[in-house]
């Protein structure tokens, strides 16, 4: 079955995973998305957008999780959009949707819909208006389906006059939003934890990564959305070796699996695997990064006549 759903595409894997437990493990055995990636290497890509500002202008490079992808033709470039100035607002991690905007604009986000349905899909838009008295919400919804667990996910600042911290949950479906507490163990370090968290997603779970004192700690909601909705601290990993060889400059991004971390630092983004301790690293332009988005996709021939664009 692991030789099988290596094969699949993205769309077909999607749906597999929610076919049985059983299945739902195998793809995210650590072993699965390199190999998964190499046998679709023709119709699969996946890695980062790392984007920075240099002389007030945006740029966003590709980067590869996969060595087999380094050189792929053609490679992943937003060089064709019309403007030179585009910033990437936020990318669909794992349907190949990207939101860009020419210059300033409010936060977005989209994604195609369902399995086989790459022509639907939904845009939320959060905005402040001029007289900056409330948020605004907008939706385009090209049909109407439903958006992984339910909802989109904001790590708030802590609160002015409380200094409590809490994840907004917007539900995409019911179009209703919640705040989500963050764990005790964490709110009772807000202090020192301050600029130190970040959300990511794991094996199809919303987490939260904590770093200090050389030290980033997983916590995973279990249960979501349900009344015993709680956090349990997945794993603690030391990052001693890690900074002394790289240095203070590494700022963590994202956990590409439950083994697996990526950073960047000064030129250059990283890979660091928690257990061996190895390290894989890709030189980019940017020497500050700003942002960086979690990017794949099918490889959908090009079919729109540019003549009429």
């Amino acid at each position: 079955m692991f030789e099988m759903l290596t094969r699949v595409s993205l769309d077909d894997l999607s749906a597999c995973r929610q076919v049985s437990a059983q299945w739902r493990r195998l793809t995210y055995e650590p072993a699965f998305s390199a190999l998964h990636c190499r046998r679709r290497a023709d119709a699969v890509v996946s890695g980062y957008f790392v984007q920075g500002m240099a002389r007030n202008r945006y740029s966003a490079t590709f980067v590869s999780m996969h060595p087999s992808q380094a050189d792929a033709d053609p490679s992943v470039s937003l060089d064709f959009l019309p403007s030179a100035h585009v910033r990437v607002e936020a990318v669909s991690a794992h349907r190949g949707l990207a939101c860009c905007v020419d210059a300033d604009a409010d936060a977005a986000a989209a994604r195609p819909a369902g399995a086989g349905a790459a022509a639907d899909f939904k845009i939320l838009r959060l905005s402040v208006p001029t007289l900056r008295d409330h948020l605004r919400c907008e939706i385009f919804d090209s049909r109407r389906r439903a958006w992984a667990h339910g909802a989109m996910h904001w790590l708030r600042w802590p609160d002015r006059v409380s200094a409590a911290e809490d994840i907004f949950a917007f539900d995409m479906k019911s179009e209703a939003w919640r705040l989500i507490v963050l764990p005790p163990e964490v709110e009772d370090r807000t202090n020192r934890w301050a600029g130190k968290k970040k959300l990511v997603t794991v094996e199809g779970k919303l987490c939260l990564v904590v770093t200090v004192d050389e030290e980033a700690e997983v916590w995973v909601i279990a249960d979501y959305g349900r009344q015993q909705e709680r956090w349990e601290k997945k794993m603690a990993v030391n990052l001693k070796n890690l900074g002394m060889q790289e240095g203070r400059a590494l700022i963590l991004r994202d956990l590409c699996s439950s083994e697996v971390a990526f950073f960047n630092s000064v030129y250059r983004v990283i890979w660091y695997d928690f257990w061996r301790g190895e390290i894989a690293e890709v030189p980019v332009h940017h020497k500050c990064i700003q942002e960086v988005f979690k990017y794949e996709s099918d490889l959908v021939p090009w079919d729109i006549d540019e003549n009429k664009i």
